[in-house]
Formats: structure tokens, sequence, C-alpha cells
């Protein structure tokens, strides 16, 4: 039958297949299960969405820690060391910008080692203890101790280089090699 002969069907014969009514129950059942369902779901959907939420927040507030600036514990050096060795300032200037960048790139890339970022933390707080030395020393003028404060900053930004040229091997080897000779 085409949709205009069975239009045409039903209203000849609607008052026939008009005759049967479904029970008040039938309806009370489907009622139930109709409204039932959104519930479970909307429930389910609530507690999906505040895991989704907390899970975000989480790894928000783990990226902000481990990649941004305020918690690189690299406050501006010690006037005091400046004065005394003027090419410290200039230095740690320079490796402070290039370490920020250097984990924007990181960052860019996705790259989430937690061992690298220990690795730096731990640095840092090296940088610390050492401007602490410094600051200790009455005289002011111990150089092998500002030598060590540039030596590390020289070295955290090594570390990051060394992990920003081993990601980007790894890049080019991926795209390099044709399909039918990658390692899985």
């Amino acid at each position: 039958m085409s949709k205009d002969k069975l239009e045409q069907f039903i209203n000849e014969n609607r008052t026939s297949l008009d005759t049967e009514i479904p029970s008040l129950h039938l309806w009370d059942a489907i009622d139930k299960k109709v409204n039932a369902r959104p519930k479970k779901n909307l429930v389910a959907g609530r507690m999906a969405a505040g895991v989704m939420a907390f899970i975000l927040m989480a790894s928000f507030y783990w990226y902000n820690s481990t990649t941004t600036p305020q918690n690189i514990n690299q406050a501006p050096p010690n006037t005091a060391i400046a004065e005394s060795t003027p090419e410290f300032l200039e230095m740690t200037e320079y490796y402070s910008r290039k370490i920020n960048e250097s984990k924007g790139r990181l960052a860019a890339l996705n790259h989430h080692d937690p061992d690298v970022y220990r690795d730096l933390k731990q640095m840092e707080l090296t940088y610390d203890t050492l401007k602490m030395e410094w600051n200790k020393n009455p005289h002011k003028s111990d150089e092998r101790l500002v030598n060590a404060m540039v030596k590390n900053y020289r070295d955290r930004y090594q570390l990051l280089q060394r992990v920003l040229y081993g990601i980007e091997q790894h890049s080019r080897k991926s795209h390099a090699q044709p399909a039918i000779f990658r390692q899985y």
C-alpha cells in the first residue's frame, strides 16, 4: 500500500479502528516507566558531570602547579648578589626567560613527565639553598656560590633542552618512517 492508500483506508475505517480504549492501569504503567527513566539518567548524568568537573579541576590545578611561572621559585635574584656580581643579574634573567620558554614549549607539546618536573623542582630547591647560603655569608663575595647558582640555572635550562630535543627526535622518527617499518 502506498501512503495515499493507507491514509485513505484509515480515514474510511476510523470508527472501526477507534473502538478499543486502553485501560487506565496501562497508561499508569507507561507513565511510571517513562518518568522513571529520566530520573535515573538524570542522577547518573549529574554524577558523571560532577566527576568530569572534578577531573578537569584537578588536571587544571596539576597543570598550573607544574608549569606556571608563579610556582617556579625563581624569585628575582637578591639585589645584593647583583650588586656584588653585575653579570649575575643578566645571566639569571637570561636563563629564567629561557627556562620559562622551554616549559611553555613542553606544555604546548602536551608533555607532562612527572620525573622532569620533579627534577626541576629539586634543582629549584638546591638554588634556594645556595641563595640562603649566600645570604648567610658575611663577606658577600663568595664567587663559588654565585657560580653554583648560575650553573643551577644553566643545568635546569639544559635539562629542558634535552627533553625537548628527545621529544622532537621521537616525533621526527615516527613521522619519517614508512608505516610498514614503524615499530609498535
